[in-house]
């Protein structure tokens, strides 16, 4: 997939484009019906697919502190479109100059001067432009004047809801991360990097990696049985969120114990996939309780990687 970071990247170059357009956040089971749509809308139109998304997310302007959390970060955004067979994606910086265009300036003015825009693909609730002030219908009276076929996709349901963001959101805000998982049609998972930490976790006997997430939203603090990945090898584990109670308390921290793993991956990505919580965060009398409850969340880890095999 080509990926490019500024509009102007595009112009001038010589294709037609299916485009969809939106931030993708989380690319869920609704998103990769409309990027499956998309890809086929394309090769219809002998046309590249092309995904114009937003970085940053457009709510962090419109909402200011009130935006809530991604669930994804931009790294991994561009990997899952990727794997839907898309051919490029256009990263637009989000700004208050482009939050200030009308739908159709948006269109008009934006996209159709920098693209030869065959077709546009979109969900059926789709809206955009100033104050969101284009709909769907706005869309294809647009398409019917400038030339261009309009597409829109149904909403998605899986697990009896509509998959949106804002659930799929609700779902790891609450721990319901199998609910996640269904609507986000893969095991959920954060990407983050490797950073130092306190080495609390090598002296208990559990030496952990200390994760810096990409994105915003994790589970509530607990201990989970997670399969991570780094160096392009799989790890079972076990993932601890929390503020280290037994040790003082303090910041949230993010640590994952990889099971027979004791590598030196300082700097370095690591994608975690949930598959179980096990407990919530607990406060120990002694460092010797701790350890005793951690090999017993190691027990349970193991039930879950069995049951989920």
């Amino acid at each position: 997939m080509r990926i490019y970071k500024n509009i102007d990247e595009v112009k001038g170059i010589d294709e037609r484009f299916a485009v969809t357009i939106g931030s993708y956040d989380g690319v869920h089971l609704g998103h990769k019906k409309v990027l499956s749509e998309l890809v086929r809308l394309a090769k219809r139109m002998d046309a590249s697919s092309a995904v114009v998304t937003f970085d940053p997310h457009p709510r962090r302007l419109v909402d200011g502190g009130s935006c809530p959390p991604s669930l994804i970060s931009e790294a991994h955004k561009l990997r899952l479109i990727d794997a839907s067979g898309v051919d490029v994606c256009l990263v637009v910086a989000f700004d208050r100059k482009l939050m200030s265009l009308s739908a159709r300036e948006f269109v008009a003015g934006y996209l159709c001067s920098a693209m030869n825009i065959a077709a546009v693909c979109v969900g059926s609730n789709f809206v955009f432009g100033r104050d969101r002030g284009g709909d769907t219908d706005a869309l294809k009276s647009m398409g019917e004047e400038m030339g261009f076929e309009v597409s829109c996709v149904p909403p998605v349901r899986a697990g009896g809801a509509v998959v949106s963001s804002t659930a799929i959101r609700s779902a790891i805000g609450t721990g319901r991360l199998d609910e996640a998982s269904t609507l986000l049609g893969r095991p959920y998972s954060i990407l983050g990097t490797i950073i130092r930490g306190r080495t609390l976790g090598r002296r208990l006997g559990y030496p952990t990696a200390n994760v810096d997430p990409h994105h915003e939203a994790i589970p509530p603090e607990g201990v989970y049985a997670v399969r991570a990945r780094v160096r392009d090898a799989s790890h079972e584990g076990l993932l601890y969120i929390g503020r280290r109670p037994t040790f003082g308390g303090g910041d949230i921290s993010v640590e994952v114990y990889l099971v027979g793993f004791d590598g030196m991956i300082y700097g370095e990505d690591i994608e975690i996939s949930f598959v179980s919580r096990i407990r919530g965060d607990m406060k120990f009398g002694s460092t010797e309780e701790l350890v005793r409850r951690i090999k017993e969340d190691e027990r349970e880890a193991a039930k879950s990687f069995r049951a989920k095999e």
